[in-house]
């Protein structure tokens, strides 16, 4: 199965905001690992390009480099669960000094578990349901976290969607 991740960049209340979804491999923790330092570097790029808004071109053309946003979200499949090391590697401090990501879970609920989002209905891949499935933002925004739920209702998919909410003010 082709592991992605899909980036775009966003206006919203906040400003422009860089929103990344992601699959992560779920056989092999090394790649895994791989996935989660690429998916640092790709942020801590953006965030030096974001810092350097003369960096763009004024040509208009197809190669000019576009700008970036420092302030991010990332979301999507990371197929460990809380208390792997990759959960705490993808939020060390950036090379360049941006804002790092942060677990969105702890910022609305403390010290709180993360609420299974993994095996809740269907009991095929683990007997035990458990978080897998992640919401990561910028250390800029994470202030303005409000609240993260999990829909355990749903029976679309095999993961309980993670839900959001800031607040843009």
């Amino acid at each position: 199965m082709p592991r992605v991740a899909i980036e775009a960049t966003l206006r919203s209340p906040m400003g422009a905001l860089r929103v990344t979804t992601t699959h992560l491999e779920y056989y092999s923790d090394a790649q895994r690992r791989a996935q989660v330092q690429r998916l640092r570097n790709l942020h801590d790029e953006a965030c030096q390009r974001a810092a350097q808004p003369g960096a763009a071109t004024a040509d208009g053309g197809p190669f000019d480099a576009t700008p970036q946003a420092a302030s991010a979200i990332l979301a999507g499949d990371f197929n460990f669960p809380p208390e792997n090391p990759s959960c705490g590697e993808i939020q060390h401090a950036l090379a360049a000094g941006g804002p790092a990501y942060r677990d969105a879970w702890p910022l609305a609920h403390g010290h709180a578990p993360h609420t299974p989002t993994f095996c809740v209905h269907a009991k095929g891949y683990s007997k035990t349901a458990y978080c897998c499935d992640f919401v990561f933002v910028s250390a800029d925004i994470a202030p303005r976290v409000r609240a993260v739920q999990v829909d355990s209702d749903t029976l679309y998919s095999d993961h309980q969607p993670v839900l959001l909410d800031f607040d843009d003010r």
